[in-house]
């Protein structure tokens, strides 16, 4: 009855030997794209440049930012005004001792220091505000280069320099071909008796047609009641990106 059954069902293919490691570049914001800066088929390393928008807002916004963040002076200033109240005060309060001046006088230097303090301390509250307003218009700056996320090959280019878009607006498809999961539901015969880790015979189809090695990655621990199979992942590598994305790959029995 279990080999009977097992005889009708179709060949275990996969739904197709796919890279897992792909992205859909989008545009970080809305504004002019001005540079593509690869071409389709081209290898990239993460980090790589793949294109740039329109960045001339930006970088005002920083220069603004960069500016508000200059201090220097002012802040000289403020610490000079503190150590003038500081030292008037100390000869008031010498002079006070001798009888020489009223408390009325020794009170409005006392304040005069303090309200020097509190326009410093504003002073450097405002430039750590500046310096934070600075590293977020630097980071809105670097968002405009965008860079590959991770070593691949472009595949396709959606966009071309001197285009409007919008953060929906795709600027190209990036993945990396050096590693294939081929998904297959296999027979319940099957279940208990594969190890993952090791490597299995599958035979791959157009335009493949070839023999391949796939180390088995996941056993799904739940049976489809309705086709009894349960779903595996092995993984096929491919350093040299000979095998392309897509193709059926059907299971071989034999490790």
């Amino acid at each position: 009855m279990g080999a009977a059954l097992f005889e009708r069902r179709p060949p275990h293919f996969s739904i197709g030997a796919h890279t897992t490691v792909r992205a859909t570049i989008s545009a970080p914001i809305e504004g002019v794209l001005v540079e593509i800066a690869v071409r389709e088929g081209q290898v990239v390393a993460v980090g790589d440049v793949l294109a740039r928008m329109d960045d001339s807002v930006a970088r005002a916004s920083v220069r603004a930012a960069e500016a508000a963040t200059k201090k220097e002076a002012a802040l000289a200033h403020a610490e000079t005004e503190i150590k003038l109240a500081r030292s008037y005060l100390k000869r008031l309060e010498v002079t006070n001792r001798a009888g020489a001046t009223t408390p009325a006088a020794i009170d409005q230097a006392a304040a005069r220091l303090d309200q020097a303090r509190s326009a410093r301390d504003a002073m450097l509250e405002q430039r750590v505000a500046a310096l934070r307003s600075l590293e977020l218009e630097k980071t809105r700056l670097a968002r405009l280069v965008v860079k590959a996320p991770f070593a691949g090959r472009v595949l396709r280019i959606h966009s071309r320099a001197g285009e409007s878009l919008t953060t929906q607006s795709k600027l190209l498809f990036l993945a990396s071909l050096q590693t294939l999961d081929a998904e297959i539901n296999l027979p319940v015969e099957f279940y208990g008796k594969l190890v993952k880790g090791q490597e299995y015979s599958l035979s791959a189809g157009a335009p493949v047609n070839a023999t391949l090695r796939g180390r088995l990655r996941v056993i799904e621990p739940t049976i489809d009641s309705t086709s009894l199979t349960f779903r595996c992942v092995f993984e096929i590598e491919n350093p040299e990106e000979r095998l392309p994305s897509g193709f059926a790959v059907r299971f071989t029995p034999n490790p």
